[in-house]
Parts: C-alpha cells; sequence; structure tokens
C-alpha cells in the first residue's frame, strides 16, 4: 500500500518535481508516488494557497479532512443531488460499510469517479480494493465505475429500479384517467406501499381495485409483485422469478411496463447482483436531504 505522506511532506516532494526538470509522471515513478495522488495534492495545496481555505473554520475542516483514513474502504454507494438553488448536480460517495459520506464533487459525469479514486488514494485507500459499488442506472457511472473501479462488481440500487416501476404505473394512470374519471387524485394510492396509506387511503383503493378492466389496477399487481422479488436473496431464484415478471410484463400490452422490461434486460447482471450482494443506496437519502438543506 502506498506510503502516507503529511501535508508538508507532499510540498516538499512538489517542490522537488518543480526543480526536477522530470515531467510529473517520471518523477512520481523515480518517488513511488501515484500521479493520481500527486496530482490530487497539487492542485489542494495551489488552491490552499491561493486563500480558498484560510479561514480557521475552513483550515479546521481541512485538518480534519486530511485525517480521514479510506484504508479499509471496500464497498461503496454512489448516487446524484441537486442543491435547492437549481439544477446544479453534486455526485455524493458513501462507504456502505462504515455508513459514512466519503467524498462528494460536483458533477454527475465519468469523471466523478476519477476524482472520487484520486481523493481515495490520498486517503490511504486503493480504487482497486474496491469490490462493491451500487449505484443507478447512469450511462456515465457505469462508465465511471468500469474506467476506474477495475475490480467493482456494479449492483444497481433497488430503490431505483422501483422507481421506473412506479414511474410506468404512473404513465398508465395518467393515460387511463380520461376514462376513469374515479382515477383523479388517486396517484399516491397507487404508488405508495400498501402498509403506508391511511384508512382512508387503503379503502379508497380497495374500491378502485374492484373495477377488473382498470389498467391501472393491472400495472399496480406488476408493481406489487416486482417489489416482492426482492425480498429474494437468491440469484437464481431471483433471475427466474424475473424472468417470469418481463415476461407477464410484455404480455400485458402495457407499452409503459413493456419499455420496463427493456430496460431491465440492458443492466440484467448489475439487477441479479443484488441478489448476491444486497447492496443498497438507502443511506444515501440522509446525505441528499443534507445536501438540498445547505444549497
Amino acid at each position: 500500500m502506498e506510503q502516507r505522506y503529511s501535508r508538508a511532506d507532499w510540498q516538499r516532494l512538489i517542490d522537488e518535481q518543480g526543480v526536477s526538470g522530470l515531467t510529473q509522471r517520471a518523477f512520481c515513478a523515480q518517488a513511488g508516488v501515484a500521479v493520481a495522488t500527486f496530482g490530487y495534492w497539487k492542485r489542494k495545496l495551489r488552491a490552499d494557497s491561493a486563500g480558498l481555505a484560510e479561514d480557521p473554520a475552513s483550515a479546521r475542516v481541512s485538518k480534519a479532512r486530511e485525517a480521514v483514513d479510506m484504508s479499509e474502504v471496500q464497498a461503496i454507494g454512489v448516487d446524484e443531488t441537486s442543491s435547492r438553488r437549481g439544477h446544479d448536480y453534486i455526485s455524493l460517495f458513501v462507504d456502505l460499510a462504515a455508513k459514512r459520506l466519503l467524498f462528494a464533487t460536483p458533477g454527475k459525469d465519468a469523471q466523478t469517479f476519477e476524482k472520487f479514486c484520486e481523493d481515495l488514494q490520498a486517503h490511504g485507500g486503493n480504487s482497486e480494493a474496491i469490490a462493491e459499488v451500487s449505484m443507478d442506472l447512469s450511462p456515465a457511472f457505469q462508465k465511471g465505475a468500469a474506467e476506474h473501479l477495475p475490480n467493482a462488481q456494479v449492483t444497481f440500487d433497488r430503490f431505483h429500479l422501483m422507481k421506473l416501476i412506479n414511474e410506468a404505473v404512473d404513465v398508465v394512470r395518467k393515460g387511463e384517467v380520461y376514462s376513469q374519471p374515479d382515477l383523479k387524485k388517486s396517484r399516491w394510492l397507487w404508488l405508495k406501499n400498501p402498509g403506508k396509506l391511511s384508512a382512508k387511503q387503503s379503502a379508497k383503493l380497495q374500491e378502485l381495485l374492484k373495477n377488473q378492466n382498470l389498467k391501472t389496477a393491472q400495472a399496480y399487481q406488476f408493481r406489487l409483485t416486482f417489489q416482492e422479488i426482492f425480498t429474494i436473496q437468491n440469484r437464481h431464484q431471483g433471475a427466474v422469478l424475473l424472468k417470469a415478471w418481463m415476461e407477464n410484463a410484455k404480455a400485458s400490452g402495457l407499452p409503459p411496463l413493456v419499455k420496463v422490461t427493456y430496460t431491465l434486460m440492458n443492466h440484467w447482471d448489475g439487477i441479479l447482483r443484488w441478489f448476491e450482494s444486497q447492496i443498497t443506496n438507502g443511506i444515501l437519502e440522509g446525505f441528499r436531504l443534507f445536501v438540498r438543506l445547505s444549497g
């Protein structure tokens, strides 16, 4: 594992590289330090010298941040959020085992993984030691994980999968509401878990379910079945049940659900990985809320 250097050590190395006449990569090879870590400290110390962390509070935070140990990190979750002031996205990386925020950076592209890995190495971690990563279906995140976490197996977060199903159910409801006036103002009856409904809401839902010709009710049953599948903890059994669900969804003739089946097929390995890893991004919800409130 790479030797741990103090702030002063990194400044010394940077100064030495500046007068050595060597390229950054050649100097790092000679000094036995990672290029990414060297680049991280070079940018950080340059920013600090420009006065970006000059107030006492920032200095204390910076010092505490430097002391963070990431040497044992092996399973991470990543998700993006936006501040309440607009659509400036921030990507959050968490340690799923220790339930702590590791890193946050502007953007939601593949480059956020490169930045995370630089920070990880600067705190004693190793990108090659990351064995599990939980994420949504973002192509950018998939690309970032493939490029910068070579040994990580991807699990697509089941809460994001449920979001896809919920969106499909709601599209069905919206398309049917004009011919079925009783569906007006019923959105959350179909999207909430049954145990979260009030007695009044539950009674109304049961009344709507009596209409066997209601397409929304049919989509709702698919939602419940999908959710039930993700209580299984066996990959083979989960795969069998998911395949059956997808075939039935295709046969339903409900376009939003048919569309979901193709999304599932295109992300099959990462979806099935959940039945083995059992990891989710649930812990990130609290961090997302903090970012929105402080944005």
